[in-house]
This record gives structure tokens, C-alpha cells and sequence, in this order.
């Protein structure tokens, strides 16, 4: 190539780049301003529309969870005239034999000593601030029931001629994983002689609130009975772990009722105008909402918060302590028509959570973008616009947390707040 050839070529080239540099830049400038073809069309602004909506179609509370004897931690507590959980175990298969360490074979238990209930707990995060004190009662009934779960009759059996043992532990002692608690010999050794069952009921007493957090049969650490059928201490200490033989109807509830709670005091009440999350047994809030189809269907959702406003609750026990909520989908569709059953019916995806205190008040905001987006164009009989919202220590923190409903004033019912960006209409040419 000649000199004068290479001038014009490179001449061309400058050019040719100054001209895509210019179509570039004039193209980035339309686009980000432009919805439609910057070539052909003029241009159109992207429209995002911000809006709080009135979109909650059933909004209530429900007490009950988890239902009895699938509780993970077994709350045993006392807080005066504010709280007060007892815990059932329930041995209804007891041994009648034993080895010996000098006998070549089996000899039949005719002996009970140094009996003891082994309850196996959560240790303690903090240090007690006074004694306590774990007393055990035979609670087992005299006729079977098929309703042997109620309350009321196991409550009536914590008097003092059922009284079994109990220890107390000082606010010094080193408290780690177990708690042993004596028991009487004889009414071990007469439940295994006679073949009986023995259910045994578990009761904190303390001058201050005390809670404390025993794992269960369920998570594979139950609360033992542990004695030696001879005084020779060579012989192993025999175990027994629990087991239910009731109810024979329905069968499958026989293993989680081998260790349960139940609440001798505590408030299960809803109070007017207010959605109640927490407390033992533990509420849940359920909403369904019908959000326009216009917006959930035909628009791209940036954003959607559930605005609540909570009212505060004094007289919760815990009620200066930080909780967490967690809002979770149901799974249950809306041919369910029983709230409470469509509540045990969750998904294990946490759509987002909440910290707060059962004491405090004011706005709270639960993020649901993404459950809102996964409600688009779906089948809202099988696939419904629910969510629930429990807290993330449910049965094992008895804290309760108040929010205004929708029968409250306009300013502090729940409301669904939408950011969201509607169907764009490109030009045509």
C-alpha cells in the first residue's frame, strides 16, 4: 500500500469509529430514558407506581402450636400469676428384669433403690437469679380415658399424696445439661410389680420467673427414670426411657405423646381488634390476601411489604426481650375452609423475618416480594395469596406480640404497600 492509499484508509477508519462512538452514545442516552424503539418511536417514560392497597381478605389468629407432643423443647416454667408449664413423661412400659453382675442369668426386679428422674435440658444462658426448685408428682390416672391429654384431670393429680420427689438447685450451682431429680423407691417398685404404668408430671417452683427448656423424646434426649434393682453398685443402673401406650385410636399418636406440656396458667386470650403471634401454646397469624390481577399478574412487582402496626403487650412474659418472627407460606389450599388446620400446612421457605419487642409499638414491615411474585398468574384455589406469621422459638418462649387487625381504624390495620412497575406498550413505527 502506497502513502496516499494508507491515508485515505486510516482517514476512513477515524471516521467510521467517530461515527459508531456517536451512535452508541445516542442510543445509551434514549434507553435509559426511552420504554419503546429510540429510532423509531418518541420516547416513552417508564412508569413505577407506588401504592399502599387494602388487599388482606382474611386476616385472624389461631391458638394451639405446635399441636401436643411435637413440641422439639418441652417449656417447663413458672412466672407467678403469668405463666406456669408443667411436663409429662409418660413410662407405660416398665422392666420387670434385670442382670445381675454375679447372676448368669436374668432375676426378676424385686428391689428399687437410688431411683432418680435424669432431665436432660438445654443449658442455661444466663445464671438463675434465685433457687429453684423441680418436683416431680405421679399423674397417671386411675381410669384410662381416651382423652387422657386434658388438661384439667392431670393438673387435679399435682397434689401432695401423689408427690414423688424433688431437688432444688441454687443460683451458684453449675447447671449444664441434666437435671437429677430423686424419686420414690416404692412407687417405682410398686409400678413394676403390680404392671402398672408410671406417668410422671414435672413442676419449677421459684420466688422469681424460671424457665427452662427440656429436650424431648422426639429430639432422641428424654427425660429418664434411673435406679438399681440390688444394692450391689457393681449392677449397672437400670434405664428406662418413655413410651405411651394410649391413645389405641388413632395409633400414630402413641410415640409424641411419650413427653408433652401442658399450661396450668397462661394467657390464650385474642383481645379485641388484635392478631396475637407467640405464647404457649403458641398462636399463629394467618393472612389471605386477593391482590387485583392487574397488578400481581400483568405487572412487574419491585417491592411488597406487609405494613402491620403492633400494639404493645405489657403484660406478655418476656415482655422487654427481643423476639423473632418469621412469615412462611401455606401450603393449604383454599378448599381448606378451617384456618387452623390449613396453619399446619407450611412451607419451610421463610419468606422474611421480624425482629421485636412484645413491649414496643409502632409500624413493622414483613419484605414478601418474592411470594408475591411467585403468585403470578397462579391458581389461587390450589396455589392460594396466603402467608403465616409464628416466631421462630415457637413452644419454647412463652413472649406474646400484638398487632392491630383489620377491624382496627384505618390507620392501623394491616395494609399490603406495592411497588411495582405496569405492562409497557412498545411503539409502533
Amino acid at each position: 500500500m502506497n502513502r496516499s492509499n494508507f491515508v485515505v484508509a486510516r482517514a476512513l477508519g477515524v471516521l467510521g469509529a467517530f461515527t459508531v462512538a456517536v451512535l452508541m452514545v445516542a442510543c445509551s442516552d434514549k434507553l435509559t430514558a426511552s420504554a419503546s424503539c429510540p429510532e423509531l418511536c418518541e420516547q416513552e417514560p417508564i412508569n413505577v407506581k407506588d401504592t399502599l392497597i387494602d388487599a388482606i381478605q382474611v386476616d385472624t389468629s389461631v391458638v394451639g402450636f405446635p399441636t401436643i407432643g411435637s413440641e422439639a423443647y418441652l417449656l417447663l416454667a413458672t412466672d407467678g400469676d403469668t405463666l406456669d408449664t408443667r411436663v409429662i413423661v409418660r413410662y407405660d412400659t416398665l422392666p420387670t428384669t434385670y442382670r445381675n453382675v454375679t447372676g448368669a442369668a436374668d432375676s426378676s426386679i424385686l428391689r428399687v433403690d437410688s431411683a432418680r428422674l435424669n432431665v436432660r435440658m438445654v443449658a442455661l444462658s444466663t445464671p438463675p437469679k434465685a433457687p429453684f426448685t423441680v418436683e416431680a408428682y405421679n399423674v397417671d390416672t386411675v381410669v384410662p380415658s381416651a382423652r387422657d391429654t386434658a388438661a384439667a384431670p392431670v393438673l387435679a393429680l399435682f397434689r401432695p399424696d401423689r408427690f414423688l420427689g424433688s431437688a432444688t438447685f441454687q443460683a451458684s450451682d453449675s447447671i449444664k445439661d441434666t437435671l437429677k431429680v430423686p424419686i420414690r423407691n416404692d412407687v417405682v417398685l410398686a409400678a413394676i410389680t403390680g404392671g402398672k404404668r408410671l406417668r410422671v408430671g414435672l413442676r419449677v417452683v421459684s420466688s422469681v420467673s424460671t424457665q427452662l427448656k427440656i429436650t424431648s423424646n422426639g429430639l432422641g434426649l428424654p427425660t429418664t427414670i434411673s435406679f438399681r434393682a440390688t444394692a450391689d453398685t457393681a449392677t449397672a443402673r437400670i434405664i428406662v426411657t418413655p413410651e405411651s401406650r394410649t391413645p389405641a385410636d388413632p395409633a400414630f399418636l402413641k410415640v409424641p405423646l411419650s413427653d408433652y406440656v401442658i399450661v396450668a396458667k397462661g394467657d390464650v386470650s385474642t383481645p379485641a381488634q388484635r392478631l396475637v403471634v407467640g405464647g404457649i401454646p403458641a398462636s399463629r397469624i394467618y393472612f389471605r390476601f386477593k391482590i387485583p390481577s392487574r397488578i400481581v399478574d400483568s405487572s412487574t412487582v419491585i417491592r411488597a411489604s406487609l405494613v402491620l402496626n403492633q400494639a404493645s403487650n405489657p403484660s406478655s412474659p418476656n415482655a422487654k426481650d427481643t423476639i423473632t418472627l418469621r412469615a412462611v407460606p401455606v401450603l393449604a389450599s383454599t378448599r381448606i375452609s378451617d384456618v387452623e388446620h390449613a396453619l399446619g400446612f407450611l412451607s419451610s421457605t421463610t419468606v422474611d423475618t421480624l425482629r421485636t419487642v412484645p413491649l414496643d409499638a409502632g409500624e413493622r414491615r414483613m419484605e414478601m416480594v418474592n411470594i408475591v411474585r411467585s403468585w403470578k398468574r397462579a391458581d389461587t384455589t390450589l396455589t392460594p395469596q396466603a402467608i403465616a406469621i409464628l416466631t421462630n422459638l415457637e413452644s419454647e418462649l412463652p413472649a406474646r406480640v400484638y398487632f392491630y387487625s383489620r377491624a382496627a381504624g384505618s390507620t392501623v390495620r394491616p395494609r399490603l404497600q406495592l411497588t411495582y412497575v405496569p405492562p409497557v406498550t412498545l411503539g409502533v413505527p
